[in-house]
């Protein structure tokens, strides 16, 4: 993510907040204005919770696709958020981003989503992603590595984006990224 990002995660942002004005009754100001401040708050909520933590940009034919926060926890990598624009959704992206993730990873991955988002938890339960507790709006769930997987050699700089490009029109998707940036994604999954 850079600077030149902040646009897009705004609308992207506001997207998944469609129909927000509707259900309280608000103008389309007003909804504008709680969208924005919400998006700011939780921004700073996540650089404070999360100071070392990697904001990438998802990319579909180097168009941006989506975004993944990603945060080194003492026993995990934390997906602090992964957010699939409307156009790109049900296209397999998410499930990509994730595999990938998942690929040599010595890590656990752990995530919280909302009780009611159902077209994440199939995404998550596809990925082999197991509830681990949950509470009356979320659901933590965590997903172990093979004892096998051996972790990756490289320990880059975070900052360059994924790339994702369709394979066939069958849905199936592959990275398709510079090593630099490929190294920079998988940083956080690396072995200490």
């Amino acid at each position: 993510m850079t600077p030149a990002d902040e646009t897009f995660l705004q609308r992207l942002f506001a997207e998944s907040r469609a129909g927000l004005g509707d259900a309280a009754a608000l103008t389309e100001r007003e909804a504008a204005f709680l969208i924005e401040w919400q998006y700011t708050a939780r921004r700073r909520d996540w650089i404070t919770r999360f100071p070392y933590g990697s904001d990438l940009i998802i990319t579909v034919d180097e168009e941006r696709a989506g975004r993944i926060w990603l945060a080194r926890e003492l026993n995990a990598i934390r997906i602090v958020d992964l957010v699939v624009a409307s156009a790109y959704r049900r296209r397999g992206v998410a499930t990509a981003v994730l595999r990938d993730l998942q690929t040599g990873s010595a890590r656990p991955l752990a995530l919280s989503v909302a009780c009611d988002n159902i077209a994440a938890l199939s995404v998550y339960d596809r990925c082999g992603f197991v509830e681990s507790s949950r509470d009356v709006m979320d659901i933590a769930m965590r997903w172990e590595p093979s004892p096998a997987v051996q972790p990756s050699q490289f320990h880059p700089t975070p900052g360059t984006p994924l790339c994702w490009t369709p394979l066939s029109r069958a849905g199936d998707w592959r990275l398709t990224v510079s090593a630099a940036s490929y190294r920079a994604a998988r940083h956080l999954l690396d072995s200490e």
